[in-house]
């Protein structure tokens, strides 16, 4: 995986790729590319912000080849100090799947929080969950889910370890009724 940051007092770029691929036995069980960007514009001394966010995902073990997704909102810093940053983002969006669902989805985010807590000068701990309700079909959504801990390797280079979990939930998936 690779992330960058950009900030400065009145914008903040985040961008996030992960590639996940593994073998068994000479066959593939795993074969996913997630690439994330997000875009905020900031308002000095306010904890109010805006965004976009654009999301590609590919999985070979999904019913859909690629899927590629944008949106856009208001955002608000609940905490923000040199141990913890807490934000939120409330907006709306479009889905579209390629190789499964032929029409653009409609969808709701919602984040729980985008926090990121200083264990120490190296280590730092990052979590989030963001809420996409379909605005098409009440009752199906996605949740996607992170925690990752970082220990800096060499701060003159801005290298650093990382691990992570990730989990997405679907309500309903193409097996469903």
């Amino acid at each position: 995986g690779l992330t960058t940051k950009r900030e400065d007092e009145v914008q903040r770029t985040n961008t996030r790729a992960t590639f996940d691929y593994s073998t068994d036995g000479g066959t593939t069980t795993r074969n996913q590319l997630n690439f994330e960007l997000t875009h905020d514009w900031l308002i000095p001394d306010a904890p109010w912000f805006t965004y976009v966010q654009g999301i590609y995902d590919f999985d070979e073990f999904k019913p859909w080849d690629h899927r590629v997704s944008g949106f856009g909102g208001f955002g608000y810093r609940f905490l923000n100090n040199d141990r913890i940053e807490l934000d939120g983002r409330v907006g709306g969006g479009a889905t579209k799947e390629f190789g499964g669902a032929k029409e653009l989805r409609p969808e709701g985010l919602i984040s729980a929080g985008l926090i990121r807590y200083k264990l120490s000068k190296n280590q730092s701990l990052t979590g989030s969950s963001t809420f996409f309700p379909d605005i098409g079909e009440p009752g199906k959504f996605r949740v996607v889910s992170k925690i990752e801990w970082t220990t800096n390797i060499d701060n003159t280079k801005g290298m650093s370890l990382r691990l992570a979990i990730e989990n997405e939930y679907e309500s309903v998936t193409n097996g469903d009724a």
